[in-house]
């Protein structure tokens, strides 16, 4: 699915956005190419999530594995943090 949304980003027709970023004197850097389709999982998520998934397809499954335990911790913390200030506001 990466690899689709990667090709989707290489092909030579660009869309209106990064037609217009270019336009305006905004390049768009390869490093950007290869990280955009993990902000569909989101802003915070989503790099980890890239970090997930680029350490073990280089060959780094320690770097890889902790880029995990750190996703699986925020997807569960996060709403629990958010609740308990929530509830303190009230």
């Amino acid at each position: 699915m990466v690899n689709k949304h990667l090709n989707f980003l290489d092909i030579a027709n660009v869309g209106c956005f990064l037609c217009g970023m270019a336009a305006i004197g905004f390049p768009i850097s390869p490093r950007i190419k290869r990280i955009a389709p993990f902000f569909l999982a989101g802003p915070i998520s989503g790099p980890l999530l890239a970090g997930v998934v680029l350490n073990f397809r280089n060959g780094r499954p320690v770097l890889g594995s902790l880029y995990a335990i750190l996703l699986a911790e925020i997807t569960i913390y996060l709403p629990l943090i958010t609740a308990k200030l929530g509830l303190q506001v009230l």
